[in-house]
């Protein structure tokens, strides 16, 4: 089946950060909005950009971290239905947790905003995963970080022509799991790097995409091609 490359259009970060906390899945984790966001639109390569960690900061306070990559692809090139997909990632310096990603409705939910704001952050999915976990983080530049994705963003891709992805800390933050102080886990991301692009690798199938009482589409479109000119005429196109 032929395949289609689709760069990620929109990119970005949302984190939430408390310097006087308690509890890391109270105090960030759980927290509906973030309080540092970016929007990235020029290569940008952030070292701990998904992130997890419950450390100690000055007088003794603990200081809680979650950051979750947020990524937007627009489908509508793909010229048939979509049968598998790989989401490409390459990653950056720091590689000290898995990574997962879910299924997100920033950026508008359909892409119609192009601005990643604090409140995108609580915007998760965290009972629709979209792939399994990595198993480790590749964070230079001789292959990305590869998550063949499952039946749900492959029908969200073809119901709805878009896919709307946040790459999140798998141990702490997808499994909602709490942490102790001194624990921290962070993964570097190559966002807007047009040598080494967040992309979709879409394999798709071509031609007539249903069935008729029975007959697989393949035939049908064999028999549409040879006898193309006999249908017009029945149908009364000369």
């Amino acid at each position: 089946m032929p395949t289609i490359n689709i760069t990620a259009s929109l990119q970005g970060a949302s984190g939430h950060i408390n310097n006087n906390a308690s509890s890391w899945l109270n105090d960030a984790r759980n927290q509906p909005n973030g309080t540092n966001t970016s929007t990235y639109v020029s290569s940008s390569a952030q070292c701990c950009i998904i992130r997890a960690s419950l450390l100690s900061g000055r007088g003794g306070a603990l200081s809680a971290n979650c950051f979750r990559s947020f990524v937007f692809f627009d489908t509508t090139s793909v010229p048939g239905n979509i049968t598998a997909a790989d989401l490409k990632v390459y990653g950056f310096s720091q590689s000290t947790g898995d990574v997962i990603p879910i299924e997100a409705t920033a950026w508008g939910v359909n892409g119609s905003s192009t601005s990643l704001t604090n409140s995108d952050f609580g915007f998760v999915d965290f009972n629709i995963p979209y792939s399994t976990g990595s198993a480790g983080w590749q964070t230079g530049t001789t292959q990305p970080n590869i998550f063949a994705l499952n039946t749900d963003a492959i029908n969200q891709m073809n119901n709805n022509q878009y896919l709307n992805v946040a790459l999140i800390n798998e141990q702490y933050d997808y499994n909602g799991q709490g942490m102790f102080p001194g624990t921290s886990q962070l993964n570097g991301v190559r966002f807007q790097d047009a040598t080494y692009p967040i992309e979709l690798e879409i394999t798709y199938s071509s031609g007539y995409p249903n069935d008729i009482i029975g007959v697989p589409s393949g035939s049908i479109e064999i028999v549409a091609g040879e006898f193309s000119s006999q249908i017009n005429s029945v149908i009364g196109v000369q």
